[in-house]
């Protein structure tokens, strides 16, 4: 039997949207399966025009990665089966190994100092 079902999320700030994220959420949600948000990394530098991150794409990614934990904080709690992130901190990241360009996509700093993506996850729990 089939009683969950995982969003793999490699995801960047502008893609998927929330509305769309909440379609495929709800969706899921309505066959009452369990819900897992796994492997979430969120890109800040899809187009690869950046050498380090801005404050205003470390800002985006800290609202998308808020975005992403309000929603799965939204699914009823006997469906929420995890959230898991793809690494700890951003030089461990697959992304620049599989896309070969500078890329900052999890919630530490290599110095294991939060990032404001960090900030936004937390932001993003809801009791």
């Amino acid at each position: 039997p089939i009683d969950g079902f995982g969003f793999q999320s490699h995801i960047d700030i502008n893609f998927p949207s929330e509305a769309q994220i909440r379609n495929a959420v709800d969706k899921v949600v309505a066959t009452g399966l369990q819900v897992h948000f796994s492997e979430i990394d969120v890109r800040m530098n899809a187009n690869n025009d950046l050498t380090f991150p801005t404050n205003s794409r470390l800002q985006a990614q800290r609202a998308k990665c808020k975005e992403v934990v309000e929603i799965f904080s939204d699914i009823p709690k006997e469906q929420q089966f995890a959230i898991t992130v793809w690494g700890l901190i951003d030089s461990q990241t697959w992304l620049i190994d599989f896309w070969g360009q500078p890329e900052w996509p999890l919630l530490f700093n290599d110095d294991l100092t939060p990032k404001p993506a960090h900030t936004g996850f937390a932001e993003g729990l809801k009791e």
